[in-house]
């Protein structure tokens, strides 16, 4: 009985080892595979490049809160997803991208000037991956501060409601965002617009349809005399529109 009571005990503690063994070999295994995927125009090496993988680093063993951090800490970067799939060995990383709204013109910390992109949220990034088409077509940003933080700047407030505007006039009147060269928030809360002709188009939040409407009109209006060149267009007024023309 004894001998047997031993042999039990014995093949008991003999599986537990073998049953820790599979753990031990996830750990070693290494990525056979890393799968990027993004819904914007990130390329391949900019994200492998953050990841940061130690070479032959196994599966189980890879820092996936640090290098989520790391992609998130790009303004171009809203949000990392990033899975094991053991089935095929696979490290798979989903980004979800900003959309670039307007462009601006900042100072690096050593003085140089270096343009950077805005997103929807206000984020400021430098941008990677876009065509150099994209980011000409998108107006210059004025009235505002920069300030800094660990990871670049800080977002700029206001900037939905500019995201708001010059979509919906890249949708309704293509004509006119055609023209459009700075969008300026030193009036903030109204949104001040400059063109290759007039200096200002003073837009109030709210109903930019309506705004847009009015000025197509005025524009079109003014266009029948040549003579006369607008400077100024204020469409803050609820019930009327102050033009200022150069005499």
């Amino acid at each position: 009985m004894i001998g047997i009571g031993l042999g039990i005990v014995y093949g008991l503690s003999h599986f537990g080892a073998e049953a820790t063994n599979p753990s031990s070999l996830l750990d070693s295994s290494p990525i056979e595979e890393i799968i990027l995927l993004t819904d914007g125009v990130l390329p391949d090496e900019w994200i492998t490049e953050r990841l940061e993988l130690p070479e032959g680093v196994g599966l189980m063993n890879v820092d996936i809160d640090g290098m989520k951090n790391r992609l998130e800490a790009e303004g171009q970067v809203k949000s990392a997803v990033i899975t094991r799939d053991f089935s095929g060995g696979s490290l798979v990383v989903s980004l979800h991208e900003e959309v670039p709204v307007i462009r601006l013109m900042a100072r690096s910390k050593d003085g140089k000037s270096m343009l950077m992109v805005v997103g929807r949220d206000g984020s400021v990034y430098r941008g990677h991956g876009y065509s150099r088409q994209l980011l000409r077509g998108l107006p210059f940003l004025d009235g505002v501060r920069l300030v800094r933080n660990k990871d670049g700047f800080k977002p700029i407030s206001g900037v939905a409601k500019i995201s708001e505007l010059l979509q919906l006039t890249r949708e309704d009147a293509p004509h006119l965002y055609r023209t459009w060269k700075v969008v300026s928030l030193i009036d903030s809360p109204r949104l001040i617009v400059k063109t290759k002709d007039i200096s200002e188009i003073v837009f109030e939040p709210g109903n930019f349809r309506r705004q847009l409407a009015k000025l197509d009109y005025i524009l079109d209006y003014y266009r029948r005399d040549p003579r006369e060149r607008m400077d100024r267009i204020d469409l803050s007024f609820r019930d009327q529109v102050a033009v200022e023309v150069e005499l």
